[in-house]
């Protein structure tokens, strides 16, 4: 019978122990816990690379361009003047930041100052985002700066607006003239001349 009892005594143990594992590992299980029972300071889990980054870059110094850029329009000068100093940026600047320059020429932008803009609307070294943003913001203008520049964009098979262009050129007119674009320019001529057009 003692056998017995002490064999039971002996399993249970052992089951005692598997469950809950020997009193040691509960040190090595849960570190962090009895620190902090301990009033020991727990370390934070630890950061990665790109978050680290991310943190760095929002208190890292803006770049030139953007400096320029800034500098430019919180300036008190008229907006034509800050016009043409934005104009002038774009002939250097990396494509993201054209089309942020973009953005803010054709906010301040009249229409004598858009004009000079126009240029860079044919110019393949300018980026998509560029192209997008002053493509947009043409067919906010008079028909006499709209028409003749959609169809300019148009008839230029690498531009990346091409047929947004000619399919704007198609509603606006009321006509379609495929790629003849010596007929387009005829159509075009034909709308400016209408009274209604402005």
């Amino acid at each position: 019978m003692k056998k017995i009892l002490g064999s039971l005594l002996v399993v249970s143990l052992l089951l005692l122990i598997y469950l809950i594992g020997p009193a040691g590992d509960v040190e090595k299980a849960k570190p962090e816990l009895l620190r902090a029972q301990d009033g020991a300071k727990v370390s934070a889990p630890a950061v990665s690379g790109d978050t680290q980054k991310a943190i760095l870059n929002t208190s890292a110094e803006i770049s030139p361009w953007e400096k320029a850029l800034s500098d430019a329009i919180d300036s008190s000068e008229d907006h034509s003047v800050i016009c043409a100093k934005l104009i002038e940026m774009l002939k250097t600047a990396s494509a993201p930041a054209q089309g942020v320059i973009a953005k803010h020429i054709t906010n301040l932008a009249n229409d004598t100052d858009f004009e000079k803009l126009i240029p860079y609307l044919s110019d393949q070294s300018m980026g998509k985002t560029f192209h997008e943003v002053v493509a947009a913001d043409l067919l906010n203008r008079p028909d006499a700066i709209k028409l003749p520049n959609l169809l300019k964009v148009a008839s230029q098979s690498w531009h990346p607006l091409q047929q947004k262009s000619l399919e704007f050129l198609r509603i606006l007119t009321q006509e379609d003239a495929g790629e003849d674009w010596a007929q387009w320019e005829v159509i075009v001529k034909q709308k400016l001349n209408k009274p209604s057009s402005q």
